[in-house]
Order: structure tokens, then sequence, then C-alpha cells
């Protein structure tokens, strides 16, 4: 058994068969308890920047077209545009691909030529406009 809080009568007692010992909670129950390995398992799956690492992904992305987030955990994007001073880009999000969320507006002086975002899993995202891509970069 371990005893948790405590010991003897002080403490949670449970017995090693109540404990969760998977490498993650998918297996979770609302009964068992679990682990220090399951949560710390769950917690790396899910945090931004455990175990990713950033990305050139420059010549694989353009402009007007739609990407989406397939990693199974959110990612850091980082996109940068060469100003012209006189025409904008923005940058959008969208759970369904279908309602965008303006992010930022970009491009029209050389303070303004990125910006960074979080794009949940399954969230799609795309820079809208004409711009030249100076740099993009995803921790994925």
């Amino acid at each position: 058994p371990i005893v948790i809080g405590g010991s003897g009568d002080a403490g949670v007692l449970f017995d090693n068969d109540d404990m969760l010992d998977n490498s993650d909670t998918a297996g979770g129950s609302a009964t068992r308890g679990a682990t220090q390995q399951s949560i710390k398992a769950y917690v790396d799956s899910q945090a931004i920047g455990v175990g990713q690492t950033w990305q050139n992904v420059a010549s694989s992305r353009s402009n007007n077209t739609v990407f989406q987030n397939t990693t199974g955990r959110p990612i850091q994007v980082l996109i940068s545009h060469t100003s012209d001073q006189s025409n904008t880009q923005t940058i959008e999000v969208s759970s369904d691909n279908s309602t965008y969320i303006e992010l930022a507006r970009i491009g029209l002086d050389f303070s303004e030529s990125g910006t960074t975002f979080t794009v949940p899993d399954n969230h799609y995202y795309k820079s809208v406009g004409s711009l030249s891509i100076r740099t993009w970069v995803e921790l994925r």
C-alpha cells in the first residue's frame, strides 16, 4: 500500500492496485488515483515546448493558404514579412476552418513586420495578404 499525506491513520491509504500506472492519463478513472509518472507523462504530452523544436517551414508555407495543426498538441508559430509600407498582412486562426479570428495586422511599417502566436491542436491558421514572407518558423 501507499500512504499519501502522512503516515498510518493520519494519511490517505491507497492499495497499489488502485493506482493508475500507465504512461498517460488515457486510461484514467474517476475512482483510481494517478501516479506521479502518469501525471508527468500527461503534462509533458500537453505542455508547449516540451519535446518540441523550432523548425523553419518557410519553404512549405505561403500566403493565403490554410494550414492545420495536426500534431496532437499546441504549437507556437512565428511569422515575419517584408514590409512595403503600403500593404498589410493579417494573421488569422480558426477552430472550424470557417470562422476566422484576426490575431494580428502587420506590415505598414518596419516595426510591424512579424508576430508570434499559439495554435491549438486541430485549429487552422493562415497569413492573408501579399507581403513577402521573411520568416516562418514553428515550434512543433
